[in-house]
């Protein structure tokens, strides 16, 4: 993906996306997508990267007699998947942007996105993946017209909410259109929400 035709907005809103689906993902083939997604579009780093390792050869035996462990490794499930890079204010902003917006998702009917999930993954597997960013814009418009009741937000927050659930749907169900569901994620913002 080449952020580079959205100038750092476009990464902002990649890490918003990213923000957003990174949160109560705990099936383990949706975090290695997410973690390859981050990784490649440098918005993330390793908590266990060749470079804040120090590698010791100790033949696998630790000075107590037990062999060398990770105990990084041990810790996966506790610690967080990635830590978001970039200026830490920024990050820090986008992250709670990103925790507003699933607040917002959280109030939509589990009806509602159900429907709208299959309708959006269904008209997805059927065109080009060019023409993802229409579909979704078409699909949140069709679930904002159903009004669900969330005036008393801001509608473009509620519109991205909307937007990120209905791929973060999508990825649950198909986690390798992930790549090309950001990038239309990307688009639609970008484009106007």
């Amino acid at each position: 993906m080449d952020v580079s035709k959205y100038p750092e907005n476009g990464e902002h809103i990649y890490f918003l996306i990213f923000a957003f689906l990174q949160a109560d993902c705990g099936d383990l083939c949706l975090q290695q997508e997410l973690f390859s997604l981050g990784k490649d579009l440098n918005i993330i780093s390793d908590k266990s990267s060749d470079s804040e390792r120090v590698d010791v050869d100790n033949e696998g035996i630790e000075s107590d007699g037990h062999l060398d462990s990770n105990i990084s490794l041990c810790l996966d499930d506790i610690l967080p998947l990635v830590d978001l890079q970039g200026d830490r204010a920024v990050a820090a902003a986008l992250l709670n942007v990103a925790e507003s917006l699933r607040n917002i998702a959280d109030q939509f009917e589990d009806r509602v996105v159900n429907q709208a999930t299959q309708s959006f993954r269904s008209r997805i597997e059927e065109s080009l993946p060019e023409q993802w960013a229409q579909l979704l814009k078409h699909e949140v418009q069709r679930v904002i017209n159903q009004g669900v009741g969330l005036e008393n937000f801001p509608q473009e927050r509620v519109i991205m909410a909307c937007a990120f659930t209905l791929v973060k749907g999508v990825f649950r169900q198909a986690p390798r259109l992930l790549r090309n569901l950001c990038h239309a994620a990307l688009v639609f913002v970008w484009c106007g929400t």
